[in-house]
């Protein structure tokens, strides 16, 4: 079961990873926020109910400010693709792993496992690196008219 959960989270974030950039242009942010959400609420429905087990407030409550971090991040995520070049959020995408451990261990004092430190090294490492390189020469944004100008 752990395997097929793994496997259907990576199919399902490549998948809505092309899909929020290729709507970026075209549908609002709150709309691609609830696209995602619902789809992912149908797809995790089975998995939650198979391994459900009964729930405290305090668990709710942390649940609750789990998935409005979440959703925030996925907001400004969208809004982000809009005014900024892909490239350079691409790092920020993954930080969801970070603020996820951050948010485990402040909320149920769970520890990050080692793979996750070394996920989370790499994403604060190509972060920091893309902060100095856009710092040394920032991107060039092509207006329309200079892409008019270029073509023949």
């Amino acid at each position: 079961l752990g395997l097929v959960a793994a496997l259907l989270s990576t199919v399902i974030w490549a998948a809505y990873d092309t899909i929020c950039k290729k709507q970026t242009y075209t549908e609002h942010y709150l709309l691609q926020s609830l696209y995602i959400h619902f789809i992912l609420g149908i797809l995790a429905a089975p998995f939650a109910i198979y391994l459900w087990e009964p729930i405290s407030i305090n668990d709710l409550l942390g649940f609750s400010l789990i998935s409005f971090a979440g959703v925030m991040n996925i907001i400004v995520l969208f809004l982000g693709y809009v005014y900024a070049p892909i490239v350079a959020l691409i790092p920020f995408s993954y930080s969801r792993l970070l603020f996820a451990s951050i948010s485990s261990y402040l909320l149920y004092n769970t520890l990050p496992t080692p793979e996750c430190l070394a996920g989370a090294a790499i994403i604060l490492s190509t972060e920091l690196y893309f902060y100095i390189s856009t710092k040394k020469s920032p991107p060039e944004v092509a207006s329309k008219n200079t892409l008019a100008q270029e073509t023949p």
